[in-house]
């Protein structure tokens, strides 16, 4: 289900005063997550009208000490420094938390990009990235790669759920997935909330800047990515703690034939496999 504001669900199916509750107790801790220090700083930052070489003298100036400087902003100011495009003729570099997809087996869905939760041993997705390359796009391109990501954070939700349930854990108590979408130079970030019942939310959304001439739309593209990996972050963490939860034998049975019911995603090898434990 898509709680996005615009979607056709949100404008037919759902009262105004009851719409703007739900995306206030959703989103008002969000909000929190990117501090209004920290945009001041970008504002300020992107505020000047400079040329390139001016940019990169200014790009390399971000890391001059400062010990009353705010931890976050600090963190923001190394992330920038990593990411920031160089523009002209140098290479761009790029931090993001996330997976490039390198092999996949049997059918699945094929992702632009994934990311993992933090377990090392039999980590699970966590995160999926659908984009099209700017100026050549598909007719029905950005549809269809918007049912894709929704298709897969519903099935990594299924996935994980179960197999923590399989291995005689504690159902999570928090979990969420989370959606990347480009379509031209548009940038999107979505989740998925596992108690939500697969209910879809818009985090984020902006332009990614390809020249210096358009530097105020570095403010919107810094916030909106470091809000989703903040958010990442944290439903990583969650899920984490939760999994040293042990569940009783009984409430483990009672899971395993409510959770077995589930639609998974069928290209996950050895699945049905692993379904087969001895209780």
């Amino acid at each position: 289900m898509d709680l996005s504001p615009a979607s056709e669900f949100v404008l037919l199916s759902t009262e105004e005063t009851n719409y703007d509750k739900l995306i206030k107790d959703i989103f008002e801790p969000i909000d929190k997550m990117f501090p209004e220090e920290a945009h001041e700083f970008l504002i300020n930052f992107f505020s000047e009208k400079l040329n390139e070489d001016q940019w990169e003298e200014k790009i390399n100036s971000l890391m001059e000490a400062n010990s009353r400087q705010d931890k976050f902003i600090t963190k923001l100011k190394r992330f920038m420094l990593e990411m920031l495009p160089i523009l002209g003729n140098k290479t761009i570099k790029a931090s993001a938390y996330r997976k490039t997809v390198m092999n996949q087996k049997g059918n699945a869905d094929r992702a632009d990009g994934i990311a993992y939760t933090s377990n090392k041993q039999n980590s699970y997705e966590i995160s999926v990235t659908e984009g099209s390359r700017p100026y050549v796009t598909e007719s029905n391109k950005e549809t269809s790669d918007f049912l894709q990501n929704a298709r897969a954070a519903k099935d990594m939700i299924n996935f994980a759920v179960t197999q923590e349930v399989l291995h005689k854990r504690a159902l999570p108590s928090c979990f969420r997935t989370f959606i990347v979408q480009v379509f031209e130079f548009n940038l999107r970030f979505y989740f998925m909330d596992y108690l939500a019942q697969y209910c879809i939310f818009k985090i984020e959304t902006c332009e990614i800047p390809t020249d210096w001439k358009e530097t105020l739309q570095f403010t919107s593209f810094y916030r909106s990515i470091v809000t989703w990996a903040l958010l990442v972050g944290e439903a990583d963490k969650k899920f984490q703690e939760s999994r040293n939860k042990r569940s009783s034998r009984l409430s483990n049975c009672h899971n395993i034939r409510k959770l077995l019911k589930l639609s998974h995603n069928k290209a996950r090898e050895g699945t049905k496999k692993d379904m087969m434990i001895t209780i």
